[in-house]
C-alpha cells in the first residue's frame, strides 16, 4: 500500500511529474534523488522520535497533546 501511495505522490498527487515541462529525462535524476533523500532523512527522523519514546513524541505531534 505505501509503494502505491509513493508513487502517486511523485506521479500526480503532489509533484505533479506528470506535467512537469523537461525537455531531457535526464534533468529529472537530481530533483528525484533529492526527494528520495528527503523521504529517507524523514522516516529516519521519525523513526528516531518512536525509539525515544511516548514523551518526545508528545513534544512535536499535535495529536499526542490533544488527550
Amino acid at each position: 500500500m505505501h509503494i502505491e501511495e509513493s508513487f502517486r505522490d511523485d506521479k500526480s498527487g503532489g509533484f505533479d511529474m506528470a506535467h512537469t515541462r523537461l525537455q531531457h529525462p535526464a534533468r529529472l535524476e537530481r530533483p528525484l534523488l533529492a526527494l528520495a533523500i528527503a523521504k529517507l532523512w524523514c522516516h529516519e527522523l521519525g523513526e528516531q522520535v518512536l525509539a525515544q519514546g511516548e514523551a518526545v513524541r508528545r513534544l512535536i505531534d499535535p495529536a499526542q497533546n490533544a488527550n
